[in-house]
């Protein structure tokens, strides 16, 4: 996929404003979202220096960063409207949910394998 930084801020922000049951929608399709259809996922890997498939709160802001999401406190709140569980961490599924929320035909295509 070759989405502009313009277009993943937009889905991490769209999916922050988002209610529950929608990100829970969101995070039950992205789980059979094939990796490579993600934009994200050769940064997310990169980012995971650890290889425990989650990234950090610090690590997630500075990717955002380099994405074209400058504003720090901006950048903390995506975070925060992505962490469902709290934990201070994003796992693959967590940025994936948010980054197919602006994308409606990816949505469609696996959510039929979703539900």
């Amino acid at each position: 996929s070759n989405v502009g930084p313009s277009k993943v801020s937009r889905s991490l922000l769209k999916f922050g404003a988002l209610d529950s049951v929608s990100k829970l929608v969101l995070m039950q399709i992205a789980l059979f979202v094939p990796a490579e259809q993600v934009d994200l996922y050769d940064v997310f890997q990169q980012s995971d220096a650890a290889g425990r498939g989650v990234v950090h709160k610090d690590v997630f802001v500075a990717m955002l960063s380099q994405r074209g999401i400058q504003n720090h406190k901006l950048a903390e709140a995506v975070f925060e409207g992505m962490d469902l569980s709290g934990a201070g961490e994003l796992n693959y599924t967590d940025v994936v949910s948010a980054l197919i929320s602006c994308d409606v035909e990816l949505v469609s295509q696996y959510a039929p394998h979703a539900f």
